[in-house]
């Protein structure tokens, strides 16, 4: 479809390159996006208040994704 949105994940920089070569929209970075979280964690976490809001939030995010069935890609 002509007006579709190519999305698409990188494993590399050289990767992403190539696929933005290939005609991708957007190459997400998931190595990139993992540190880009972590320092927005690191800012929200200027008090013990919302390091245990969060933590109690993943947790039940991460029960919810297991009864679903969703599994972590093992490396």
């Amino acid at each position: 479809k002509p007006s579709a949105i190519a999305i698409v994940t990188g494993g590399s920089i050289e990767d992403a390159l190539e696929l933005y070569k290939a005609g991708a929209d957007y190459v997400l970075m998931p190595h990139f996006l993992g540190g880009e979280h972590v320092s927005h964690l690191v800012q929200e976490f200027e008090n013990l208040t919302n390091v245990k809001t969060t933590k109690l939030n993943h947790i039940k995010e991460l029960q919810l994704r297991k009864q679903l069935g969703h599994e972590h890609p093992k490396e």
